[in-house]
């Protein structure tokens, strides 16, 4: 869990966009659930404390919101969603669909 957290925080600084972030703290919520068997509980525990680390009130505030969101996180991450699909649905993330012009 310590490893996913300082990751996390790793990419948080050099990426300041929320699509990242978001999918970031969902692979975190994932790996709770499936590496670690987390309770919800739990899982809510160590966001909220992941997401206390964050200085920039604007991203703690982001990553709260998302934390506000952990029963729908969970659940479509049991419905087999990937974190950037979860995070199109929270709108974090733009969804991109790209057409060709035959």
């Amino acid at each position: 869990m310590k490893l996913l957290i300082l990751l996390f925080l790793f990419n948080f600084v050099l990426a300041f966009n929320n699509c990242d972030i978001c999918k970031d703290l969902v692979g975190i919520i994932e790996g709770e659930m499936k590496i670690y068997n987390s309770s919800i509980n739990i899982i809510e525990k160590v966001m909220h404390g992941v997401c206390e680390t964050i200085i920039i009130k604007p991203e703690r505030e982001e990553c709260l919101a998302i934390v506000n969101d952990i029963h729908n996180i969970t659940q479509w991450i049991m419905d087999g969603l990937y974190p950037k699909d979860i995070c199109i649905k929270l709108g974090m993330c733009p969804n991109q669909t790209y057409y060709l012009d035959l």
